[in-house]
């Protein structure tokens, strides 16, 4: 069955709040409440002008007719819309081809438990696009537009690019061949872009299916594009602060925030959210790619889908070629991965409890002969010599990460089997349901401690021992601060030198003293310069951050919201081992 929703075309008006009608303007119910009749359909794929884009998008019926709503970082993802600062998240000010800050769009919104979804139906009619529903597929087609001007000048800070367009258009920002690339969706004649002047800062490409602009940057230097009106242009700035600051408060207990942030002679887009960590219905929680291993990476955007996440940041250190993580991960009271070289960790619980410090888990073997047997590491990637254990939380099987490992075989209390491990990842041996493996590397001898019917029993504590007592832990490093002060020693967590001197996208967690958890990106300055591990902790500092703690940063630096990355393009991220998750849990929303 084909549900259809066609905007018909209307004469073109300006886009403004006193041009809106009030059913545009009119917030709706409270946050996770459903005013609206029973969906018709709902889905997380949309077309727009033949562009596939993975949004989530709902659809009803009322008296006026039918009702389109969109995730609020997909319609800023797939069509360019900027979403504005708000204190009620209800109402969503975007700018989009509009007399911005007089006259914002507002757009209703409303929290489904995951979402946030914008109600664009008024919009969309007055801006003559054309709404199709098939199945579970969204399909839009916006109006028709031409580029009548190219202009290109320099400025104080570094290039502009201004397209004067005849209309709205809709345009996507991705990385595409090692190349900026801004597409909009406008026809352009060739003698426009003939005058143009050569340059090897950027190309255009143009077809029936619109204009693509290749800019010539690198990673870390992204251009900001955003859009005027009177005329309508489309404006990429290239060398300016690549954010504008923003404050949304998205639901109520999360703000989106970003702003530049100065420190000494730099100034870093720094994109966070605050998250209330005394709001009942949120729920932070270890989340990592494969829920049944602890083998596997992923895009963040990705696990953070898959595990329900309304928001997400990425978390701890990992192996990219055994895909294995290389850190701590504690979930619901269950190790999952132990922390390693005593590095920086945060734990918490399910009553709003919370610490920041450095931690080591430490386990030993008693045998019944009163035999004390240290242990290296629990469920860890961390291949080391001695003896390191492996439960249920690892997978059903463990492969063995070093050549010509002893595996022993514990069910319930007892050894019942040895095992040799032959090469590294050739064979995997099964973890006992109802027990665990022992990895023996480097020490052979050390298997005559296990013989088979060997009673075993385990003594476990962390340290500092407060830790013990926060069921939910996950760790990276280095320690930024400490009550309001730096404590950084990245050679004291056995960080090497280059990485505790580097420069580099940085992802951040932070506490305050109001109970807010800080989930913090840096990204690299307008240069393409990134922060240090000091300038990191600096900025967690101006935040108001009296605790904080350093997490995978580089490429895996990667910021959830909504369905959607908030703080860089997707194709830009790298696939991640695990992350921190926040979700929304209610009465109707188990």
């Amino acid at each position: 069955m084909v549900w259809r929703c066609l905007f018909f075309q209307f004469p073109r008006i300006a886009i403004a709040v006193a041009s809106l009608p009030m059913t545009l303007l009119a917030g709706t119910s409270a946050i996770a409440q459903v005013s609206q009749p029973p969906l018709q359909r709902q889905g997380t794929e949309v077309y727009l002008n033949d562009r596939r884009e993975f949004v989530p998008w709902r659809q009803w019926q009322d008296a006026t007719g039918w009702r389109i709503q969109i995730g609020d970082t997909g319609l800023r993802s797939i069509a360019g819309f900027d979403l504005l600062s708000t204190s009620d998240p209800t109402r969503q000010p975007v700018e989009w081809f509009s007399d911005f800050p007089t006259e914002p769009i507002v757009l209703p919104a409303q929290f489904d438990g995951k979402y946030r979804y914008l109600d664009v139906s008024e919009l969309a009619r007055r801006l003559g696009w054309q709404m199709e529903v098939r199945e579970n597929t969204l399909y839009i087609k916006s109006e028709a537009t031409q580029v009548r001007a190219i202009r290109q000048g320099e400025q104080p800070w570094g290039q502009r690019i201004v397209f004067e367009l005849s209309g709205n258009a809709p345009w996507h920002m991705d990385r595409q061949d090692d190349r900026w690339l801004v597409s909009f969706d406008s026809t352009i004649f060739k003698d426009i872009v003939k005058r143009l002047p050569p340059s090897k800062l950027w190309t255009i490409e143009a077809s029936a299916q619109g204009v693509r602009l290749f800019l010539n940057l690198p990673v870390s230097q992204t251009p900001r594009v955003y859009t005027l009106s009177n005329p309508d242009r489309l404006v990429i700035d290239i060398g300016a602060d690549p954010i504008a600051e923003r404050d949304i408060l998205w639901m109520p207990g999360i703000r989106w925030r970003q702003q530049m942030v100065e420190v000494r002679e730099s100034r870093f887009p720094v994109v966070w959210l605050e998250v209330d960590r005394h709001r009942s219905e949120l729920e932070f929680q270890p989340i990592w790619t494969n829920p049944d291993s602890q083998v596997g990476i992923a895009p963040l955007q990705e696990t953070a889908s898959a595990w329900g996440a309304i928001a997400a940041i990425n978390a701890g250190f990992f192996n990219r070629n055994t895909e294995l993580s290389l850190g701590a991960i504690r979930s619901d009271d269950r190790w999952y991965s132990s922390p390693i070289l005593h590095r920086g960790a945060i734990g918490w619980d399910e009553a709003g409890n919370f610490e920041i410090d450095r931690l080591t888990l430490q386990e030993e073997l008693i045998t019944a002969e009163g035999q004390h047997i240290g242990l290296g590491y629990l469920n860890s990637g961390y291949a080391q010599g001695g003896a390191s254990r492996y439960t249920p939380e690892w997978g059903e099987t463990y492969m063995p990460l070093s050549d010509n490992e002893i595996l022993v075989a514990v069910e319930g209390d007892r050894a019942t089997q040895h095992i040799k491990g032959g090469l590294a990842g050739e064979t995997p041996v099964p973890i006992p349901a109802d027990g665990y493996l022992l990895a023996l590397r480097d020490a052979p001898d050390l298997a005559n401690s296990f013989p088979i019917g060997t009673q075993l029993a385990i003594a476990q504590t962390t340290e500092p021992a407060s830790f013990d007592r926060y069921s939910q832990i996950l760790a990276a490093g280095p320690l930024l601060v400490q009550n309001s002060q730096i404590v950084l020693d990245a050679l004291a967590e056995r960080f090497n030198p280059y990485f505790a001197k580097g420069r580099a996208s940085r992802s951040a967690i932070g506490t305050t003293k109001t109970g807010q958890f800080l989930l913090v990106i840096l990204r690299p300055d307008a240069t393409g310069r990134g922060a240090t591990l000091w300038e990191t902790a600096e900025v967690m500092r101006q935040l108001g951050a009296v605790d904080a703690l350093n997490l995978d940063g580089g490429s895996s630096a990667s910021l959830y919201l909504g369905g959607q990355l908030v703080d860089r393009v997707p194709a830009t991220a790298a696939r991640v081992h695990n992350g921190l998750g926040i979700f929304f849990r209610s009465s109707t929303n188990p």
